[in-house]
């Protein structure tokens, strides 16, 4: 990751109508986790990534078997991080929270870049396997996942998420906040 200023990026976490009142009710528990565990320790993780002014994690079910998205608007103003309780363990949801941390911070410090459905690392262009694609072949899942982008941020992810698993576990059966 690329040394950068501290910032004091504002969070946005919203757990889903569907979890709250819904078909998935039986996945709050862990969303309230989630819920909390980022909003009591966004002080700090927010020092360790380059991250926009105002960054929104929504936790919800995703369709398909990814586990997290993150995601940069058209015009590069909003970020977004969608996180999927469901198929995950402990461990697996905080990976999946730093490793699409990781690509906000790609895409704010401009090392991964969107240009016309194209992907740009590091200033070169770069030819991407599609994620649909990943589920044809377990050769296109190791293309995928071996895109310079990819690598980083499950080197990242697998990083922090080793250093904050104490502390997550603190949150389990914890009431939910509403910050």
């Amino acid at each position: 990751m690329k040394d950068c200023e501290p910032n004091q990026a504002r969070i946005k976490v919203e757990i889903a109508t569907s979890i709250d009142y819904g078909n998935y009710k039986a996945h709050k528990a862990i969303a309230v986790q989630i819920n909390n565990f980022i909003k009591l320790n966004w002080s700090k993780i927010s020092k360790e990534f380059k991250l926009p002014d105002l960054l929104t994690v929504k936790i919800r079910p995703i369709k398909g078997s990814f586990v997290g998205w993150a995601r940069q608007s058209a015009g590069g103003k909003q970020y977004s991080i969608e996180i999927d309780p469901r198929r995950s363990t402990p461990k697996q949801i905080l990976d999946t929270l730093f490793h699409e941390l990781t690509h906000i911070d790609q895409y704010v410090s401009g090392r991964l870049k969107h240009v016309n459905g194209a992907r740009i690392w590091l200033g070169s262009l770069v030819p991407e396997v599609k994620k649909y694609a990943v589920h044809s072949s377990q050769k296109n899942l190791d293309k995928y996942r071996n895109q310079p982008w990819e690598a980083e941020a499950r080197r990242v992810g697998g990083e922090k998420s080793e250093e904050y698993m104490a502390v997550f576990n603190q949150f389990a059966g914890v009431k939910g906040l509403r910050l």
